[in-house]
C-alpha cells in the first residue's frame, strides 16, 4: 500500500542525526519510509537492502548493519528481535507522522521481544542493561 511520508526540516538540527555517516542517514530516513502506520518496520539487513538499494550492487549488507549500529546508537529508534526476526520501532514516531487512515501493524511490538535495544540500552527477559555494564 502506498503511502506518505513527512520529514521533518528539523531532522538536519539534530545532533544524534548529525552524527550519523552518510549511509546512516539515508538509511535512517528509508526506515521512516517504509515504517508501517505504527512506526514499525522489519530491520533485516538483507530486506533493507533490496528495498532501499535495489540496484545498489557495491552496497552490502556489512554497510547496513554498521549503519543500523549507528542509528540505533544515536537516535530514538528501538530494534528488537521476535522469534529469531528483527524489526525497529521509531520511538517518536507519532511525533513527526500524521496518519489518516491508520492500519493495524502486523508487525509484533517491542513488548513481545526476546531482546531489543534503544539509544545503547539492552532488554533481555523485562530487564534493562546499559551496554558495557
Amino acid at each position: 500500500m502506498a503511502r506518505r511520508r513527512m520529514i521533518d526540516p528539523t531532522i538536519w538540527d539534530s545532533i544524534g542525526f548529525a552524527r550519523l555517516s552518510m549511509a546512516g542517514k539515508v538509511i535512517f530516513i528509508g526506515l521512516i519510509s517504509m515504517a508501517d502506520d505504527e512506526g514499525k518496520g522489519c530491520a533485516n539487513p538483507t530486506y533493507i537492502k533490496s528495498t532501499l538499494f535495489p540496484y545498489g550492487e557495491r552496497i552490502r549488507e556489512g554497510d547496513i548493519r554498521r549503519a543500523l549500529a549507528e542509528i540505533r546508537e544515536n537516535l530514538s529508534v528501538t530494534f528488537y528481535q521476535v522469534k529469531g526476526m528483527d524489526y525497529y520501532r521509531l520511538d517518536n514516531w507519532r511525533r513527526w507522522q500524521r496518519i489518516d487512515k491508520p492500519q493495524k501493524s502486523r508487525i509484533p511490538d517491542p513488548c513481545d521481544a526476546e531482546t531489543s535495544v534503544s539509544g545503547g540500552t539492552l532488554v533481555t527477559e523485562g530487564t534493562s542493561k546499559t551496554k558495557g555494564t
